[in-house]
């Protein structure tokens, strides 16, 4: 094995030990000590991949989400049939990631939005106002606390379904 394989193999034990903890912790109270320690590499390692913790957090973390993106700006269907596609599938990669990485979405964006903005990014895929995505980042983050917040084993994905024709009967009375 070369030194470009092993280096990869390296970063990708960083990447999924990093995943792993993300199930089991809140972002917040993940430490580059407690990456490396499962990951079973150095602190030097680390800093040779990443310059923080965040940086390898989102590296899983926004993974699937491009191509989510990529699907959506390349799709010809409906709006209407998009934004449905949309929030099933960003209720999928949020119920795959675990309550706890939802949990520490919600409570990371709090002092720091970069899931909030990487998500009007590609609602501006969808839609052309501003009020128009806020309204649905703030659809789909209150669909994300009430299943973070639910002692219940209920689906996201399924309390997305259950909400889309509600969510889009009032949307499209406010948008005629």
């Amino acid at each position: 094995m070369n030194r470009l394989e092993k280096a990869q193999i390296t970063k990708e034990k960083i990447i999924n030990a990093a995943r792993i903890l993300a199930k089991e912790k809140l972002i917040q109270d993940i430490s580059v000590e407690d990456i490396t320690k499962k990951a079973e590499v150095s602190k030097g390692s680390f800093y040779t991949y990443f310059k923080k913790k965040e940086d390898v957090l989102e590296k899983f973390m926004f993974d699937n989400w491009n191509t989510l993106r990529i699907k959506i700006s390349d799709s010809r269907e409906s709006k209407i049939k998009l934004f449905e596609y949309y929030i099933i599938n960003f209720a999928t990669l949020i119920e795959e990631k675990g309550k706890e990485t939802c949990r520490s979405w919600i409570s990371t964006n709090i002092n720091n939005d970069y899931k909030l903005l990487y998500d009007e990014e590609t609602l501006t895929l969808l839609f052309n106002d501003k009020k128009t995505i806020e309204i649905v980042n703030s659809f789909l983050y209150g669909l994300m606390l009430s299943w973070a917040m639910a002692n219940d084993e209920r689906s996201l994905v399924q309390m997305a379904k259950d909400a889309i024709p509600y969510f889009l009967i009032s949307f499209i009375k406010e948008n005629r």
